[in-house]
């Protein structure tokens, strides 16, 4: 039982520190975050359902944009994500698996039809096809908020 019990132990001293989340504010049904890694600051995203079904979009500290949404299973590199959006049609992006993730970083032309979206947000990788719901929540503002978080932890 011992030995047992400092084997976990000494596997979880070897982990790498995950990042460390806090929440800083709400937008609708989207939750703030500001994310460090490591004991420094990394990015700032808003999410929705946390858990594995999450959506996260993300500003990091060099002011890039990222969009991230669960694996699907069976899921391979390289994989593309397209953003269903409505009437701006669709936007296909080369998109990185990281395990139960996969993300991809948002364009300019992305970033301003994503701030458009209306009532849901509908993601597909590859055969798989996410929707959530965002309710009456104005887009441009959950950026704002994701930016202004960013740019509060520069102490600006």
């Amino acid at each position: 039982m011992r030995l047992a019990l400092f084997g976990a132990l000494a596997a979880f001293v070897a982990t790498p520190a995950m990042a460390q989340d806090s929440k800083v504010g709400e937008v609708g049904p989207f939750i703030i975050h500001k994310i460090s890694d490591k004991g420094v600051f990394n990015r700032c995203a808003a999410t929705l359902q946390p858990g594995k079904s999450m959506l996260r979009i993300a500003w990091n500290k060099d002011h890039d944009y990222f969009i991230s949404v669960p694996t699907p299973p069976g899921s391979r590199a390289p994989v593309m994500l397209s953003l269903n959006l409505g009437r701006a049609g669709a936007r296909t992006l080369e998109a990185r698996i990281t395990g139960e993730r996969t993300s991809a970083k948002l364009d300019n032309g992305a970033v301003d039809a994503l701030m458009k979206i209306k009532r849901q947000i509908a993601v597909d990788v590859g055969p798989a096809h996410f929707v959530w719901p965002i309710g009456n929540v104005s887009m441009e503002t959950v950026f704002q908020k994701v930016e202004d978080c960013v740019w509060k932890a520069h102490g600006r």
